[in-house]
C-alpha cells in the first residue's frame, strides 16, 4: 500500500523514521538525502538527523502487513 511506501525510495519503508515536519521515510533513503541536501526531502524544510525519531507504529504496520 502506498502509505507503507519511502516518499523517497517509492518502495516499502525500512527502520522508518518520522520527521518533524509529521513524514515518514526509510531511515538509510533520509540520511543519504539529508547528508546531501540537510533538508526534509517532501516539505524543505532544514532537517538534521538528530531531529529524527523512530516511527514504531508504522515499523510495526509494515512487519505485520508484509
Amino acid at each position: 500500500p502506498a502509505h507503507f511506501q519511502c516518499p523517497v525510495a517509492l518502495d516499502w519503508l525500512v527502520n522508518p523514521v518520522i520527521t518533524p515536519s509529521g513524514i515518514t521515510y526509510s531511515q538509510a533513503e533520509l540520511e543519504l538525502w539529508v547528508r546531501e541536501n540537510g533538508t526534509d526531502p517532501v516539505a524543505r524544510s532544514h532537517l538534521a538527523m538528530s531531529e529524527v525519531i523512530p516511527n514504531l507504529a508504522i515499523a510495526t504496520a509494515v512487519h505485520y502487513h508484509r
